[in-house]
């Protein structure tokens, strides 16, 4: 059950990332905006994969949520769960065993990728389109042959 506990409150050693420290660090992927964090060792490896290293345990130790929903393609680099950080408003990172309350395999520590939410405001949207259509008519048959309606045919 989740409850609103200030963070100063909770036994495990949590930072947060907000979306303005996102936008100063100039992140363009969320591998480069965790690597400022202590503790965390993130670097991009040929062949399209990420490394990831909490406090001395690899990424295999690692869990990666996306709005609280585990995403297991974040070590392929091309199946990064974002493109921008356009509407994501803030990342969490738990570190340490702490973080094993979630799911097997994240004895290393969380990292919860949090979306912004929707705002509630009245959309329009319109649809603008052009068309070019020709038509053509081609005679039916063969020049110089006539071809037989086939009701006149007995």
């Amino acid at each position: 059950m989740k409850q609103n506990v200030r963070l100063k409150d909770i036994p495990a050693t949590v930072n947060i990332i907000d979306a303005h420290e996102l936008k100063a660090r100039s992140a363009d992927q969320w591998l480069s905006a965790i690597s400022y964090t202590p503790g965390i060792f993130a670097i991009r490896n040929y062949g399209g994969f990420n490394t990831l290293t909490i406090r001395g345990l690899d990424s295999r130790n690692a869990l990666l949520l996306r709005d609280g929903v585990r995403d297991d393609t974040f070590l392929i680099q091309n199946s990064s769960p974002m493109s921008s950080f356009a509407n994501v408003e803030r990342i969490e990172i738990l570190k340490g065993l702490n973080s094993v309350l979630y799911e097997q395999g994240a004895m290393a520590g969380v990292i919860n990728i949090i979306s912004k939410k929707p705002k509630k405001k009245r959309a329009t949207s319109f649809l603008l389109r052009k068309e070019v259509s020709a038509h053509i008519e081609l005679p039916s048959g063969l020049p110089g042959q006539s071809v037989p309606n086939p009701s006149d045919i007995e």
